[in-house]
This record gives structure tokens, C-alpha cells and sequence, in this order.
């Protein structure tokens, strides 16, 4: 595990390793607000709220009715049913922020897939969960490409992120919902990576990124990567924006998300109006 104030990661090379973070990570807490007395003497109706908190750790002031899901009971689920597909090979990693009140699970399952010829991927899952309110429960489908170690949001988008704080009991029906869901999702990411591939991209490259609000300097690196291709396609551009994101932030999720959130806006649905239809395959 490395580990910074805020940022934490931990790695797992199987489902046994997966599941013995669920123990190292905190265990939410919720009591309501009319329970504590310096609490009733600044929240009007504080029976209508509650604290979550971990020991002296207060994560967020949420309505009575809210349900927290515990990290640990959202990574079990997760481990039980890639388990139940067969998934023991399943690696990856655990990510954490804010003291591990936010975690990403993702996790990826053993067999590669070339949606262009040369070009290997791993796919997989990726699920979230946050005590601090910063997000509710999602899950996304999840692609790795192992050219320079390109880590590659895909097109989905979050499934049915808020319902599930229902209750804990709902957790595993929820995860086997999303999983088998998103194990559907390959045959369509592969034609997305095929056709991004062959869509050239006509504007100035500056010019695009700034459009995702990228400053200079970080629009130079990316720019400098793509330099070996005088015509860049966007699939270029979605993989030089992942391989920012993977290697200059690795140990800040909330940047590398932003731009992982980029590139696959890039890769699905072209915000960018000015591309051309190639003849040719990158």
C-alpha cells in the first residue's frame, strides 16, 4: 500500500487479497443529530438529520432516511460474484481519498481482447462509494490498455448510482445487476474504440483541449505525445489524455478521473465537431 494525507491505494493480485481490504478500510457510523446536544443548539429539527462519522471522524450531515453503504460490504459483494463467474484471476486495485471516506474499486479480469489488431485490453469493473456524500454507490464498465499501461474509463455511464441506499441487504442484488450488465458492454466498446480509430481529428489539438478546460501546460505533454502522428485520430487523443492521467496522477484519483472523464468523451461521443471520416485504419 503507498499512502499519502488524503490518498491511499491498495493492491490485489486476487479475489483472497480483495477481500481482506474490506477489513482495513473504516466502518461508518450514523446516530441521529437530536442525540447530540451541541447539535440541537444549531440545527433547527435535528431530529431530521443524522451524523456519519467514524469514530471522531464526522463524514457528512445527511437526511434520517439516508443509509450509508459500507465500503467493506460493497467490496464483499463485489468479490462474491466475479467469484460466482468464475473471476478468482481478477486483480487490481483499491483507491482511496479523503482519509478513505471515498474509495474506486477496480477490478480486472484475466482475459485480453484486441478490438484493433496489435492492440491488447483487459476489462473489467469499476465501482465507487463515498461516506463523505462526494458520490453514491456507481459502477462503470472498465478497460486497461497494455500499450505504456493505459489505464481507459469506457463509455458507460454510472448505473443507477443513487438507488442503491436502500439498505445493506440490497447491496448484493445491485452488484450482480451492474456486473452482469456491464460484462454485456464489451461488443460495443469494441466497435467505439474501431470507429474512433478511423476519425481524424481536423481542429488543432490545443484547441480541443482547451475546450475540456486544460491549461497549457498539461495540454504541452499531451500535445508532445502526439507529435509522432501529424494527423491524429481520437483514439490517439483518448490514449494520450489516459496516459496522462495514469502516470503524472497516480496518487490523485479526483485529477485522474477528470481526466480519464475526457478521454472517454473523446473516445464515445465526439464533443469535438470537426473530425473527418478516414480511409484508413489509424
Amino acid at each position: 500500500m503507498s499512502n499519502t494525507t488524503k490518498f491511499s491505494t491498495y493492491d490485489f493480485s486476487s479475489l483472497d487479497e480483495l477481500l481482506a481490504i474490506a477489513d482495513k478500510l473504516p466502518v461508518a457510523e450514523t446516530k441521529s443529530l437530536a442525540k447530540f446536544p451541541r447539535a440541537t443548539e444549531t440545527w433547527r429539527n435535528a431530529g431530521d438529520y443524522k451524523a456519519v462519522f467514524s469514530g471522531d471522524r464526522l463524514w457528512q450531515i445527511s437526511g434520517k432516511t439516508y443509509t450509508v453503504i459500507q465500503h467493506a460490504a460493497l467490496i464483499k459483494a463485489v468479490t462474491s460474484q466475479l467469484a460466482e463467474l468464475g473471476l478468482d484471476s481478477s486483480c487490481g486495485r483499491v483507491d482511496t481519498w479523503n482519509e478513505e471516506g471515498r474509495i474506486w474499486i477496480t477490478a480486472l479480469s484475466p482475459q485480453e481482447f484486441q478490438p484493433l489488431a496489435g492492440d491488447s485490453y483487459r476489462d473489467g469493473v469499476f465501482f465507487a462509494n463515498s461516506y463523505d456524500g462526494s458520490t453514491a454507490v456507481s459502477a462503470a464498465y472498465y478497460a486497461w490498455r497494455k500499450v505504456c499501461q493505459n489505464g481507459l474509463h469506457a463509455w458507460t455511464k454510472e448505473l443507477a448510482a443513487k438507488r442503491i441506499h436502500v439498505g445493506s441487504s440490497s447491496v448484493r442484488n445491485w452488484v450482480r445487476l451492474a456486473i452482469r450488465r456491464i460484462r454485456e458492454q464489451r461488443p460495443e466498446f469494441e466497435k467505439i474504440v474501431q470507429r474512433a480509430a478511423t476519425e481524424r481529428l481536423e481542429e488543432d489539438v490545443s484547441v480541443v483541449l482547451k475546450r475540456f478546460d486544460i491549461g497549457p501546460k498539461v495540454s504541452s505533454r499531451i500535445i508532445e505525445r502526439l507529435e509522432r502522428n501529424s494527423s491524429p485520430t481520437r483514439y490517439d487523443l483518448a490514449n494520450a489524455l489516459t496516459n496522462y492521467a495514469t502516470h503524472q496522477l497516480a496518487t490523485q484519483p479526483l485529477a485522474r478521473q477528470r481526466y480519464e472523464d475526457a478521454a472517454r468523451r473523446v473516445l464515445v461521443a465526439p464533443t469535438v465537431p470537426a473530425i473527418r471520416q478516414s480511409e484508413t485504419v489509424r
